[in-house]
């Protein structure tokens, strides 16, 4: 009996120093979490960190310590208590990685299938959608703002249109800066300009697309340009990444950004723990008071100077086929925000946009002097926008990229004095 009493005891203790030494793993583990969180701290200067502190792969490490102590802990009431952590761990991955397989396999991808990602980046025809839309960098940074409420009604075409026009006279020919989804479509300088001339005119225009791109809508949509005019704008902003993109065969948006589940759920639990991007105080200026940003700096530009001649290429291309087809051709200059409004603005010491005189895009210069000894038909915004900007009537949206209400009555009223359309106003 006492041999019996011994024996169990002898168990007991031996059950006990197991436990104490997988109490110290899970310490241990715990710890070592700890240690590499406090160690692995970034100062996330241009990108959003988890918290504010931790890059992904830095925090994946340190939550593999957290459930190395879960499941140590868990070993300590029963190895069946552990056995169901790592059941569980798994489940769960293989759930996700299943997930994640099906969203890639699925036509536009599991965030993207049926909701409005498509708006303004492809021709949809005649449709009409509204809804409540955001400044694009606040949005972006995470700087809080007014909604704005949005329609976008498209014509036969699939371009942004309040008419559908069946035998346009003038076409108007870019990106963004002409869909301006932040603005009522009569605001706009398409809707301006067909409502001042007696000849009806029409986007073809996308978001996020090059004078490349440009080429190939303007070929797939109009055969015979008898008698018509084409306006293209050129933006100084993003239209030399957009060649570049071109080019190379890139889309502005990646396979993983609009396929992925796990990509876009990842940023969304980043911008969660860590609200405002880290570098929106060093974009942004200020003037009496009210705050600007500003995107499009040099480092849109710098290292892309060769694509400035690809442009150019592209342009004369447009222009041959234009006329070839019986038209005539014309190239609008749009500058970017920060040649127009960043010297008005007062820039925190820290700012990354000074001076804002190495900011400015050689673009403007090399198409000036391209399109005198082209003979291209030819007309520069900057002056108009940035007096405007001086007169104290800013053109731009205080937190988006695009020209706002103000900046497209600039636009449609530069373009209606200019000898580009020739027009003839309606009587009103």
């Amino acid at each position: 009996m006492e041999e019996d009493f011994g024996f169990r005891r002898s168990l007991h203790q031996a059950s006990g120093v197991r436990s104490m030494k997988r109490y110290r793993w899970s310490l241990g583990f715990f710890v070592a979490a700890i240690v590499w969180l406090l160690l692995s701290v970034s100062d996330g200067q241009d990108q959003r960190q988890f918290f504010g502190l931790w890059r992904l792969s830095s925090l994946i490490i340190g939550l593999g310590f957290f459930w190395l102590t879960i499941i140590s802990a868990l070993s300590v009431v029963s190895r069946q208590a552990a056995f169901k952590g790592i059941a569980v761990t798994l489940a769960l991955g293989f759930a996700l990685a299943i997930t994640e397989v099906i969203s890639w396999f699925s036509t536009d991808g599991l965030w993207t299938a049926g909701t409005l990602s498509k708006l303004g980046t492809e021709e949809l025809v005649r449709e009409t959608h509204s809804g409540q839309t955001y400044q694009d960098l606040f949005n972006r940074w995470g700087i809080a703002s007014d909604p704005i409420a949005f329609e976008y009604t498209t014509d036969r075409r699939g371009f942004r249109h309040q008419l559908d026009h069946a035998d346009p006279d003038v076409f108007l020919l870019g990106d963004s800066i002409l869909v301006s989804a932040l603005l009522p479509f009569e605001n706009t300088v398409t809707g301006q300009v067909d409502e001042a001339l007696d000849e009806p005119v029409v986007n073809l225009a996308l978001i996020g697309i090059g004078p490349q791109r440009q080429l190939d809508m303007l070929k797939a949509n109009v055969a015979d340009l008898t008698g018509k005019r084409v306006v293209q704008f050129v933006f100084e902003g993003n239209d030399l990444l957009d060649s570049s993109r071109y080019k190379q065969g890139k889309k502005e948006r990646s396979k993983v950004e609009s396929r992925s589940f796990l990509y876009p759920l990842m940023l969304s639990v980043q911008r969660w723990s860590d609200p405002v991007h880290p570098v929106a105080r060093r974009q942004m200026g200020s003037i009496q008071g009210k705050d600007y940003a500003f995107l499009w700096d040099r480092t849109s530009f710098e290292g892309l100077e060769d694509e400035i001649q690809n442009l150019q290429s592209t342009l004369e291309e447009t222009r041959r086929f234009v006329e070839q087809a019986g038209g005539t051709y014309a190239v609008v200059f749009v500058p970017a925000k920060i040649r127009v409004v960043g010297p008005l603005c007062d820039f925190p010491e820290f700012s990354n946009l000074l001076p804002v005189e190495t900011h400015l895009n050689p673009l403007r210069g090399a198409l000036t002097e391209w399109a005198e000894r082209q003979k291209v038909s030819w007309l520069d915004l900057t002056d108009p926008l940035t007096e405007s900007a001086q007169d104290g009537a800013i053109p731009f949206f205080p937190g988006d990229t695009h020209l706002n209400a103000v900046g497209h009555a600039v636009m449609a009223k530069s373009l209606l004095d200019s000898e580009i359309l020739s027009y003839r106003a309606r009587d009103h």
